[in-house]
Formats: C-alpha cells, sequence, structure tokens
C-alpha cells in the first residue's frame, strides 16, 4: 500500500499566515480577555501567610559541620511531626475551624531551608487574616508538641505570619498572557490545517503541480458566468 506524501510550501504557510494576521491577533487578544475575565470572576484568589520556626536541642551548641548536618536531618522529622493528626486536629479544634484533617493539611506546606535548621510553614486560604491565624497557631502548637514528644527545648518562632494584601494565586498577569498565547497558536494552527487538507485546484500552478498536466489556454468567465459562481449558480449557454 503506497502512502501518500503530503508537500507543505512554507512561504504559502509564511503568506496564509501574514494575509490572516488581523484574525490570528483578533482572536488571541479575545482568548487573553476572556482568561482574565474569567480568572476574576471563577477562580477564588488565596492568600499565603508564612511562619519559621528555628529548632535546636537543649543547650545546642553547633560546634562542627557534623553537628548541623545532623540538626537539619531532625529538622526533616520535625517537618513530619507538624504534619501529624494531633497537631493538625489541635489547630482545628483550638480555632474552631469548619474543616477535616486532609482539608487542613491539603492547604498547608512545610518546607526547610537548605542546609538549616528553619522549619517554614506557610497555609493558603481564601481570607489572609485566617492565613495568618491559622499559621501563627499552627506554629505555637508546633512549638509545644516538638518540645513534648521530641524532648528538645522548644523551638524559638523566628517569625510569625503577615496579613498579606495581595493574593499568592491565581497569576493574573499569566493566565491572560497564556489565555493570548493559546489564541494565536490555536488559530495558526486551525489555518494550516485547513491548508493541507484543501485539495481544490485553484490556480495555474496548482494544475501542473498536482495533475501533470500542461494548461493549452485559459477561458475567462463571462460576466453572467461570474455572478452565477459567485451565487452558487451554475449557468450552461447554448
Amino acid at each position: 500500500m503506497q502512502q501518500e506524501e503530503i508537500e507543505i510550501d512554507i512561504r504559502e504557510v509564511f503568506y496564509l499566515i501574514q494575509t490572516h494576521i488581523f484574525l490570528i491577533l483578533g482572536i488571541g487578544l479575545l482568548m487573553a480577555a476572556l482568561a482574565g475575565v474569567g480568572t476574576r470572576s471563577l477562580i477564588t484568589p488565596q492568600y499565603t501567610s508564612t511562619s519559621k520556626l528555628y529548632i535546636a536541642g537543649k543547650n545546642t551548641v553547633v560546634s562542627s559541620l557534623a553537628d548541623l548536618q545532623l540538626g537539619t536531618q531532625l529538622t526533616k522529622d520535625y517537618a513530619e511531626l507538624v504534619q501529624s493528626r494531633p497537631v493538625v486536629e489541635d489547630v482545628i479544634k483550638q480555632l474552631n475551624l469548619d474543616m477535616e484533617y486532609r482539608e487542613l493539611l491539603g492547604i498547608t506546606t512545610i518546607s526547610n531551608t537548605t542546609d538549616t535548621r528553619i522549619l517554614v510553614i506557610s497555609i493558603r486560604h481564601p481570607s489572609p487574616e485566617m492565613a495568618k491565624k491559622i499559621v501563627d497557631k499552627f506554629a505555637e502548637i508546633t512549638s509545644k508538641k516538638i518540645s513534648e514528644i521530641m524532648d528538645v527545648s522548644e523551638p524559638k518562632i523566628v517569625e510569625k505570619g503577615y496579613v498579606e494584601a495581595v493574593p499568592s494565586s491565581p497569576n493574573l498577569k499569566r493566565n491572560i498572557l497564556l489565555g493570548g498565547m493559546i489564541g494565536v497558536f490555536l488559530t495558526i494552527f486551525i489555518l494550516v490545517v485547513r491548508y493541507i487538507l484543501d485539495d481544490n485546484i485553484k490556480t495555474q500552478e496548482d494544475i501542473d503541480k498536482y495533475l501533470g498536466l500542461n494548461t493549452l489556454a485559459l477561458i475567462p468567465l463571462g460576466e453572467e458566468e461570474f455572478d452565477g459562481k459567485k451565487k452558487g449558480i451554475r449557468w450552461w449557454k447554448k
């Protein structure tokens, strides 16, 4: 079975894009506007508040690189403890939150700054005030639980949460730019696909290229025939 080869003239593709540039840009602007409106009206803004704890053992003095590495490894253990059910459910209980364990865990991020004993707790919430309140309570309860369970000195709260004025998500500018790019590339894709699939004979060059025939003469359409072609009517003259 012989497969048909499809030849694409790059110059014709560029010409196709050039002749439809206003359509491409128009759809790109429309998609960008829709992305902006959708981001503002359909997506709930999320605010992030962060608290930081410094963790060290009783009378800990960092005297060597090994001590620092050991402390860093222990900080990873503490990070797991922060996400434990007793800590999370205690936060829910003390703040009287209408949330389940997994819900609160889903908006909580625990991280450890590389090669440090700094434990970073972040909370995402639609309310910036509530995000600060939750992250501060997390830091407070975590500090006490780590001291009780791990038998170490109570971690110090280095930084409390802030009430952020700017949402951390969604990113309006990024979504508008992404919507515009999708509109532009999708329009170009559709135009190119239509060009590739269009096998109608339009010019003398098409006859030579696709049929391999020589054109002997060109017969111009009369005025009535031309009007009939425009209206989708085929005129026959005797």
